[in-house]
C-alpha cells in the first residue's frame, strides 16, 4: 500500500494531507472497506480520536500516523512543498510509543480488532541509532531497536521538557523497529523519506 502510494505522493504538506492521502489509497484497493478520519474512541473515562479507523468483514482495526519533517523546499510534480521543522524527537517519540500503548488498550478492550502505527520522516535521526545518554535512550526507534515493557523518558530531562509526558509508557507487546524505504523526491540533505510501520496486534502476539 505504501509502496504504491509513494509512486503517485512521494511528499506531503503536512501528516493531515499524509493522512487523507492514505485513506483514500486504502478505499480506492479496498472499495467494499468503511474508512473513518478521525474517529472518536473513549478509554478510562477520556474521550479521544484515532487518525484512520478501517471496518471490514474481519472488524474494525485503526491507524495512528506521524508525519516529521526537516525543514525543506521542493517542487514535486510542478507542486511547491515548504516543509516546517520537527525538531522535537524525544517527545515524538515518546508519542509514538505512547499511541502504541492506547493502540494496545483498545485491543485489550476488545474496541478494535487490531492496529498499525505508521510513522514517515525525512530525519535520518529517527532511524539511526544516535549517541547514548539522552533524555529520550529508553525511547529509541532506530534500524532493528527491540521495544517492550515499561518507557520513560530520562529523569534528567527538565520538567518543562517532559511536561504532559512525565508517565512512564506500559507496553504489553514486543516490537521490532524496521525503517523501510519511502521515496526520494530530492538530492539534498532531507530529501530521502523511509517509513516505520509497527503492527500492534502482531506486536502482542510476540511478547
Amino acid at each position: 500500500m505504501l509502496s504504491a502510494l509513494a509512486e503517485q505522493r512521494p511528499v506531503f504538506h503536512s501528516e493531515a494531507d499524509f493522512q487523507h492521502a492514505l485513506a483514500w489509497a486504502i478505499r480506492e484497493r479496498h472499495p467494499n472497506m468503511k474508512v473513518r478520519l478521525e474517529y472518536a474512541v473513549t478509554l478510562d473515562g477520556k474521550r479521544g480520536h484515532v487518525d484512520i479507523r478501517l471496518d471490514d468483514a474481519d472488524g474494525p482495526k485503526v491507524v495512528e500516523l506521524k508525519y516529521w519533517t526537516r525543514e525543506l523546499d521542493l517542487i514535486v510534480d510542478d507542486e511547491e512543498y515548504r516543509l516546517r521543522e520537527h525538531g522535537r524527537e524525544p517527545l515524538a517519540r515518546y508519542d509514538l510509543w505512547r499511541d502504541i500503548a492506547r493502540i494496545e488498550r483498545l485491543i485489550d478492550d476488545k474496541l478494535v480488532g487490531g492496529g498499525h502505527i505508521v510513522a514517515l520522516t525525512n530525519v535520518q535521526g529517527y532511524w539511526n541509532a544516535g549517541r547514548p545518554g539522552t533524555i529520550d535512550e529508553g525511547l529509541r526507534i532506530h534500524e532493528g531497536h527491540v521495544v517492550h515493557g515499561s518507557l520513560s523518558l530520562s529523569p534528567k530531562a527538565k520538567p518543562g521538557t517532559t511536561k504532559g509526558r512525565e508517565k512512564p509508557i506500559e507496553l504489553r507487546g514486543s516490537y521490532v523497529t524496521r525503517w523501510r524505504p519511502y521515496s526520494q523526491p530530492a538530492e539534498v540533505p532531507g530529501g530521502e523519506f523511509r517509513y516505520l510501520l509497527l503492527d500492534v496486534g502482531a506486536g502482542l502476539r510476540a511478547s
